[in-house]
């Protein structure tokens, strides 16, 4: 199985669902004096995923602190994600990340963790109707 990743960079876990795009339905108000309600269904829209990311760094903090740097470097970024279970998901924007790293003492190895808000790209569903 492909590790996850997000951008090129890979963990050892990845917590979080990606989730596909829904469809937008909504309600307009009836005009005074007519019964009934009217539903909308508008077209296909994905929303934000937050996933959360751990791995381990060889090195010292200075490599660490380069990996926090490198995350931050990908907000704004289209990239290709592939997710804990193997899917993969292209033109991902990456929205937002919260990263920072921590020394193991227990291994002397440090960890680095990172929050990711990811915005996959809206794709309709195979047989969907518009």
């Amino acid at each position: 199985m492909t590790s996850p990743s997000i951008g090129g960079y890979t963990f050892q876990v990845f917590n979080g669902r990606m989730m596909r795009a829904n469809r937008m339905v909504g309600t307009v108000d009836p005009a005074v004096g007519v019964d009934g309600n009217a539903v909308v269904k508008a077209g296909w829209r994905a929303g934000s995923c937050e996933i959360r990311t751990i791995v381990e760094s060889s090195g010292n903090a200075t490599t660490a602190d380069t990996n926090v740097q490198k995350y931050y470097a990908l907000e704004g970024q289209v990239v290709t994600v592939v997710d804990q279970f193997g899917i993969t998901w292209p033109d991902t924007t990456v929205l937002r990340v919260v990263a920072d790293y921590s020394l193991s003492f227990a291994s002397s190895i440090y960890v680095v963790r990172a929050t990711w808000t990811l915005l996959p790209a809206t794709n309709r569903p195979a047989g969907a109707t518009p």
